[in-house]
């Protein structure tokens, strides 16, 4: 089958989307991390300071402004990373919509044409020939068998067909494993396309 290339499309849109919110996800998750490091130095400075009784007022200050830009880094990368999510869901070139459209107008139409009508069209033919050489088939049986009993009643004088029924040769379209029974499609064979058929929806 060829390739749908509309759905292509979208499904490249859509990695190269999740790749980028990916590296926002990784972006704020290092900014969280970069918060929580910074509040730990921060009450570490405090406690130091409390337990030793020593002035850390200018580590702390220090501490404090980089809790203070951490947490506002953070605030930034979400917004950012949010903005990003919004400009992708609007801004994306290919939506849901446009691969249906794609699907209906020109992908599944051009199936149908090229592959499907043609498949159906020889099932169609097939179905007719399969029909006409049946129908030749017992035709054909139907006259030999006609013969063979203008046989048996001239030869017996139609007093007796019963000793030569069973002796003459006579078509038999109705043994399972026969000739006929191979040639033709049994309910099994049917039941069986059938259920092909059905698997399709």
């Amino acid at each position: 089958m060829k390739q749908f290339e509309k759905l292509e499309q979208f499904k490249k849109q859509r990695e190269e989307t999740f790749a980028r919110q990916g590296e926002w996800r990784a972006k704020q998750d290092e900014a969280a991390r970069a918060v929580e490091e910074s509040k730990r130095e921060y009450a570490e400075l405090v406690a130091r300071s409390v337990r030793e009784g020593i002035n850390l007022d200018k580590q702390i200050d220090e501490a404090d402004t980089k809790v203070s830009d951490a947490e506002r880094a953070v605030r930034r990368i979400a917004a950012q990373a949010q903005a990003l999510a919004s400009t992708s869901l609007n801004t994306n070139n290919i939506t849901p919509e446009d691969v249906v459209d794609a699907w209906n107008t020109d992908y599944a139409a051009t199936y149908f044409e090229e592959v499907l009508n043609p498949a159906i069209d020889e099932l169609g033919r097939a179905a007719a020939a399969y029909k006409q050489a049946y129908e030749k088939a017992t035709e054909v049986a139907k006259e030999i068998e006609n013969e063979r009993l203008d046989m048996i009643n001239t030869i017996d004088g139609g007093s007796n067909r019963s000793r030569f029924m069973y002796k003459t040769n006579r078509p038999d379209l109705n043994t399972v494993g026969g000739a006929f029974h191979k040639a033709t499609l049994t309910e099994h064979d049917l039941y069986q396309l059938d259920n092909l058929r059905r698997a399709v929806g």
